[in-house]
C-alpha cells in the first residue's frame, strides 16, 4: 500500500513520477507554463494528502475499538452491490 501511495505522490523511483514528469515536460514544451505550474502545485497538495494517509496507516496506533458497526443503510447497499455484481459478472460458456 505504501508503494502505491508513493507512486501516486510522484516520488522519483516510481512510475507515478515518470508519468507526472512526462506530462509536465510536455506542457512546458508546448508553452503551457501556467498548466505546468498548476500541475506541480496539485502534485504538492496530493503529496500532502497521500503521505498523511501513509502516516496514519503505519505510524499511528489504531483506536481501542477498531470494530466497524454498520447500519441498515450500509448493510443493504452492500448486499445490493454484491447481488448486482454476481448477476452481471457471470461468465458465459
Amino acid at each position: 500500500m505504501l508503494l502505491f501511495l508513493l507512486s501516486l505522490t510522484g516520488i522519483p523511483p516510481t512510475a507515478g513520477f515518470a508519468a507526472k514528469f512526462v506530462v509536465i515536460m510536455s506542457a512546458v514544451r508546448a508553452d503551457y507554463i501556467a498548466l505546468a505550474v498548476l500541475a506541480v502545485v496539485c502534485s504538492v497538495v496530493s503529496a500532502f494528502v497521500y503521505l498523511r494517509v501513509a502516516v496514519l496507516m503505519y505510524m499511528k496506533e489504531p483506536p481501542e475499538s477498531s470494530t466497524a458497526k454498520l447500519g441498515y443503510t450500509e448493510r443493504s447497499s452492500s448486499l445490493i452491490s454484491q447481488i448486482a455484481s454476481n448477476g452481471f459478472c457471470q461468465v458465459s460458456t
